[in-house]
């Protein structure tokens, strides 16, 4: 069953942003780490981050200086949901709940699906902005559990 081939814990290959001349751009850098969950029950859970992010002066999650908590909501994407399969389409939708970013709360991003085979899956989304920029996004996953 297509349902089950998604259920598991992923881990981020590749963040690509092909943009509409099909130039490739990496917005949260070539060395991006991510890790994309799906449960059986339907939910979701994704993050996204920007390696070397810069540490905050303090231990305090919410102490850092303007400039660092700057960078660090600029180089970290997260949401979390419920999803829905189209196999007809061959689109997953992201239902997102919650969110890093506001503007997505109470919004769905579908994303097309393709798997390599049962360990690698390439998601893709629609024409979305990411830093300025507006383009395809393509990620590269590879199952670990």
């Amino acid at each position: 069953m297509l349902h089950q081939k998604f259920i598991g814990t992923w881990q981020l290959k590749a963040f690509e942003q092909r943009g509409m001349e099909n130039d490739a751009a990496y917005p949260m850098g070539s060395d991006c780490r991510g890790i994309l969950m799906y449960d059986s029950s339907g939910r979701l859970s994704v993050h996204l981050m920007r390696a070397g992010r810069p540490f905050f002066s303090s231990g305090d999650p919410f102490g850092g200086a303007a400039d660092k908590c700057k960078a660090a909501c600029d180089g970290y994407i997260s949401y979390l949901g419920h999803y829905e399969i189209d196999e007809e389409l061959k689109t997953i939708s992201h239902h997102i709940e919650g969110s890093m970013f506001p503007n997505w709360v109470g919004v769905t991003q579908v994303r097309h699906y393709e798997f390599e085979d049962k360990d690698s899956m390439i998601l893709s989304t629609l024409p979305m902005e990411i830093g300025g920029r507006t383009g395809v996004s393509v990620l590269t996953w590879s199952r670990v559990a």
